[in-house]
């Protein structure tokens, strides 16, 4: 899958940068999954063991990724780290960017202060009838 997905993306990429002269997606550098290439052959193929030279061939020479490369030929542009591309300047993040999280931080804070204020309430009436 990693060969499939990886080209894939980097196939969606190429073309977004094509279309837009932007750098919209990033794919990370780690593999999550990684899954050999592949074809398929009806069982006990007589094909079987001459595509799998072929391919080994193809993969161990870098003919493979040569013309990955010269078919994702715009994506070379945006396969670096986000806000590495040639012309952008270092990402600078303001106060104003982490608005989100400190909105959810606060309501959370606020929302968790309200449960424990009628807990502590509850309690206490509880304790008063029983006596």
């Amino acid at each position: 899958m990693r060969l499939c997905f990886s080209l894939s993306t980097v196939q969606v990429i190429s073309d977004d940068y094509g279309a837009t002269s932007q750098c919209n997606f990033y794919i990370a550098r780690e593999a999550i999954w990684v899954i050999p290439m592949a074809f398929v052959f009806p069982k006990k193929s007589r094909l079987i063991p001459e595509i799998n030279k072929w391919v080994g061939i193809l993969k161990e020479s870098g003919l493979f990724s040569y013309y990955v490369g010269q078919f994702t030929s715009n994506a070379t542009h945006c396969l670096v780290p986000p806000g590495k591309e040639n012309g952008v300047t270092t990402l600078v993040l303001s106060l104003t960017d982490f608005a989100g999280i400190f909105t959810v931080l606060g309501v959370g804070l606020v929302l968790s202060l309200v449960v424990f204020l009628l807990e502590k309430t509850v309690h206490s009436l509880n304790h008063k009838i029983n006596y």
